[in-house]
């Protein structure tokens, strides 16, 4: 490709990714070029994606990064936002915990309302296992000695109990963006 105009360079990687992903079932989630020549590959699969699942898309891309580029392979991590455009990829976060961002009407005013939990279920709606909200858990967790009760504090505000109260709906229509995240603020 040699020298190209990073649109023109953005264009025909753009176009050999969507012949190559997905690989292994790791999905294409972003390709970003950055202004220092810095080709930014963002890839996922259900479960999650690992250091070494990293290295093996690197060694499959970099025969088609142009010399004078650098080719970086990364996971969404803490704070990826999934945006309308591509609400196509929530699957691919199933049980992983995520903050939904979605308008609501109260009192007749548009409101945006934040919530946070694990997803649980993507179609023409997303819902989430809230993270449960508790300040005892909170005072307990800040006790340093207190390994088992904080391990297992943890585990609840995770994965919650199995009370139905727990788990939300909202239609994607309302969804204005999902970020990754992976524990609730309060801990």
């Amino acid at each position: 490709m040699g020298n190209n105009n990073y649109k023109s360079v953005f264009e025909e990687l753009k176009q050999k990714f969507s012949e190559i992903f997905p690989i292994n079932d790791i999905h294409l989630i972003s390709l970003n070029i950055g202004s220092r020549k810095t080709i930014l590959v963002t890839i996922m699969r259900k479960g999650g994606i690992t250091l070494n699942d990293c290295k093996f898309v690197s060694s499959i891309l970099s025969g088609y990064i142009p010399e004078d580029y650098n080719l970086q392979v990364q996971s969404p991590g803490i704070g990826f936002e999934i945006r309308k455009d591509s609400f196509n990829i929530l699957e691919l976060f199933l049980q992983t915990p995520v903050k939904i961002f979605y308008t609501d009407i109260m009192e007749d005013k548009e409101k945006t309302i934040e919530e946070e939990g694990i997803l649980t279920f993507v179609d023409k709606s997303i819902s989430i296992k809230k993270f449960e909200k508790n300040k005892k858990n909170k005072k307990k967790l800040k006790k340093i000695g207190d390994i088992d009760n904080t391990t297992k504090n943890l585990q609840n505000n995770i994965l919650g109990n199995n009370n139905d109260q727990n788990i939300i709906s909202i239609p994607l229509d309302r969804i204005i963006k999902v970020k990754t995240t992976f524990f609730p603020e309060e801990i």
